[in-house]
């Protein structure tokens, strides 16, 4: 399913805090296959260690 439907574990890789993952990752608001395609897919096999929120100016 995390090829095509974006999943709570994918969406969840979004939102990784800067010092634990690669950022702008897993952009699909529904559908995954355009990360897939795009190569902006992230998905490890263990949770985010910590998660944040990015602040807009």
């Amino acid at each position: 399913m995390n090829y095509l439907i974006n999943t709570p574990e994918l969406h969840t890789w979004h939102h990784v805090h800067p010092d634990y993952g690669p950022q702008d990752r897993n952009f699909g608001v529904a559908f995954s296959l355009w990360d897939w395609l795009f190569r902006t897919a992230y998905l490890p096999d263990h949770p985010p260690v910590r998660l944040s929120l990015k602040a807009t100016n």
